[in-house]
């Protein structure tokens, strides 16, 4: 997977900390955010391909910051966690969060290769949805020509 630049929010600075460090040691550019409105500051001054975001936070809730980026941010992918909180269980805050779009959801707790493979297909998928793009606006002969694994047609 290639290197990304990924924006961790949480509530929880232990959380924030142990994610951080999970990723830089895969090689990942890591910027955080202690809630929803500090995130949308960090994403109006840089760019990230990616954010992995708590959905029960007291500060702009994670489904709040989920709706925003889905807005104004539509090129960014979006990870959605939850351990659940007093109020609402883990599942029912997945859901809410799916609902509002994020891309990708993980139950907490979870363990560092958990972390790296939910990433991995998500971005994977994104890959693969770029390509079905590409060849869906390709000419019929193109199209045949890709899935039929051969090379192009030359013309002459």
């Amino acid at each position: 997977m290639n290197r990304l630049s990924i924006l961790v929010v949480d509530d929880r600075p232990e959380i924030r900390n142990l994610l951080r460090l999970w990723l830089e040691s895969d090689s990942h550019t890591v910027a955080c955010a202690d809630g929803g409105n500090d995130a949308l500051k960090i994403l109006k001054k840089s760019g990230h391909d990616l954010v992995v975001t708590d959905v029960l936070m007291p500060d702009g809730g994670g489904v709040d910051l989920i709706s925003q980026l889905r807005k104004d941010h539509a090129r960014v992918r979006i990870l959605a966690i939850s351990g659940g909180g007093p109020r609402v269980k883990s599942p029912t805050a997945l859901q809410m969060a799916q609902s509002v779009g994020a891309h990708a959801l993980l139950l907490k707790p979870f363990g560092r290769e958990q972390l790296l493979n939910a990433i991995h297909h998500l971005m994977e998928a994104d890959l693969r949805l770029l390509e079905l793009t590409a060849l869906a606006s390709a000419s019929p002969r193109a199209q045949r020509d890709r899935v039929e694994h051969r090379r192009p047609s030359t013309i002459g």
